[in-house]
């Protein structure tokens, strides 16, 4: 199957070393053109500061193995670990040096002859050029979606021929595979390729490492991720149609502008006739070379089903432009794979193929350049943290970095958000290596809020300690809850949440929670409480990572 989809060479890039080095050099331009900013002016965006600089700070190389957000991340990991051997001025250079350096991997990858593709020119430059607003490149925190791509270009390249091919494959896969959800997800393309594209020993020994790498994955994110918003489901034909029309045609062919200013429905209809064109297209065509494009597209589909079913308790954010474009990313940039492949058709599809690349082409440019990052200058602060004092270090996007106990009785450096009022006893904790604030049962934490759309998400738990055989009174669980309180006392519930981590095993380590939009009219307050249950024992319940946005 795989030897079916082998093309004339001018339309393959298993071209010579120098015509590979040019598609490089100029997928680097044109990132270098859509992110100037990180080149002459190199900072952190968000976990790329809290996460991975300052954990491997205070971790060190025993950070690697440390879930964030329910699952590993090996490579941003190493990548911070690599950088804390060089002087600090240079980590935030380091960390997008590194992005650059993998973004041109995965596209030498895709340049390979052992991957047959059709204008594999015009895919690299795909890879760097599809529509976002500054989210996904130039970011450690975001390179799992690139790298997601070669896990998928795994599904179509020819099996490994020597012993150095077969150890590099089991090298990239795995490494990959322990960077984000993506080998979960697409563990049953492994199963596709066995079955419709090469059924050889090597698909079962690739397939064998991906199931090795789902368990491992799988072990962190149901120990770790708990997510629930306290409401109910908010899916509707009408919701996700929008969700359709803006961020599929709207974005990748329209923009913007003109996207807001058209019929929702012909955009909803665009969307449907191309998004299902395109997989009847690649269903009909099994047994030649427009087989990746089902392939692609159905990656691109499971990424959205759960993105679907991560905001399924909000998902109106998910229609704005501006909002979660990394969620779209592969799907995107898998459409747009598709539509360059078909180029290779025959009679009118391959017009209307060329017709939409030329409209995604004139979209990208509305929206080219993301914007530049605020210069908190890192500089002044970098020598700080070498010489061990306390001090507060700002990044991207309005977050800070505290180090040595830089907090006042305000300040908090496990809270992205900081509360003006903290009752009952509290304290620093750690749980699971994790700097967390021990809000000790009955107590709350309040934060202001001020009048408009907000998103709300964190973490919260029960220490260790609380229910460990060594306690003689253990916890026998606390109730969790997130509430609104307006200028008239009036209370609105948003979470609630009992833990008993004594009883149940779910409950225990760090429990995750988001609550994507919620609205408030007038000047309140959002208090985060903590009730004991019955026996009032150990109830040493605490709150991490609490970060309230304005949207």
């Amino acid at each position: 199957m795989l030897k079916s989809l082998k093309i004339n060479i001018l339309y393959n890039s298993g071209i010579n070393k120098h015509y590979n080095l040019f598609i490089l050099f100029l997928c680097l331009i044109i990132l270098f053109s859509r992110e100037p900013d990180a080149f002459f002016n190199p900072q952190f965006w968000a976990e790329d500061g809290t996460i991975f600089f300052k954990q491997n700070l205070t971790l060190g190389l025993e950070a690697i193995w440390q879930p964030y957000a329910g699952y590993l991340h090996l490579v941003p990991r190493l990548i911070a670990y690599i950088s804390g051997l060089f002087p600090t001025l240079f980590i935030p250079a380091l960390y997008n040096l590194s992005f650059v350096i993998l973004t041109l991997f995965v596209i030498n990858y895709l340049l390979s002859s052992r991957i047959d593709l059709s204008f594999k020119p015009l895919l690299t430059i795909a890879i760097v050029l599809v529509p976002y607003n500054g989210e996904i490149l130039m970011s450690i925190s975001h390179i799992q979606w690139l790298l997601a791509i070669i896990i998928i270009l795994f599904i179509i390249q020819e099996k490994a021929n020597t012993n150095r091919q077969l150890l590099l494959d089991t090298i990239i896969i795995t490494i990959i595979g322990l960077t984000g959800p993506f080998i979960l997800l697409f563990l049953p393309l492994f199963v596709f390729r066995f079955i419709y594209i090469c059924r050889s020993y090597y698909s079962i020994y690739i397939f064998c490492i991906a199931l090795l790498l789902c368990f491992i994955q799988g072990y962190f994110i149901f120990q770790t991720g708990n997510i629930n918003s306290g409401a109910n489901s908010s899916y509707s034909l009408e919701i996700l149609g929008q969700i359709l029309a803006m961020r599929f045609s709207g974005t990748l062919f329209f923009g913007e502008d003109i996207s807001l200013a058209m019929n929702y429905n012909l955009l909803l209809f665009i969307s449907i006739i191309i998004l299902f064109g395109l997989l009847i297209l690649g269903i009909l065509n099994l047994n030649n070379r427009q087989l990746p494009i089902l392939i692609f597209l159905i990656s691109g589909i499971i990424v959205i089903v759960s993105t679907l079913y991560k905001f399924r308790y909000d998902l109106d954010p998910l229609i704005q432009f501006d909002y979660g474009t990394r969620y779209f990313y592969i799907l995107h940039l898998f459409t747009i794979w598709s539509l360059i492949l078909l180029l290779n058709s025959n009679g009118i599809i391959k017009y209307i193929s060329a017709l939409l690349l030329l409209i995604f082409l004139l979209s990208t440019f509305t929206h080219f350049q993301a914007t530049p990052l605020t210069n908190y200058h890192w500089e002044k602060y970098y020598k700080h943290i070498e010489q061990g004092d306390a001090v507060k270090v700002p990044i991207n996007p309005n977050w800070s970095l505290c180090f040595n106990n830089c907090q006042n009785k305000n300040v908090y450096p496990m809270l992205h958000s900081t509360p003006y009022k903290v009752s009952s006893p509290n304290q620093e904790a750690i749980e699971n290596t994790h700097l967390v604030l021990m809000v000790h049962a009955p107590g709350e934490m309040r934060f202001k809020l001020s009048v408009g759309k907000h998103k709300l998400s964190g973490q919260f738990g029960i220490l260790k300690g609380a229910y460990s055989a060594e306690t003689k009174f253990p916890t026998d669980g606390v109730e969790f809850s997130a509430i609104i309180t307006d200028q008239n006392g009036q209370e609105s519930i948003l979470f609630k949440r009992f833990l008993n981590p004594r009883l149940v095993a779910q409950d225990r380590g760090l429990q995750n929670f988001m609550i994507v939009s919620f609205e408030t009219k007038n000047n309140a307050e959002l208090v985060l409480r903590t009730n004991p249950g019955a026996n009032g024992n150990s109830d040493w319940s605490f709150w991490n990572a609490i970060k309230i946005d304005k949207n």
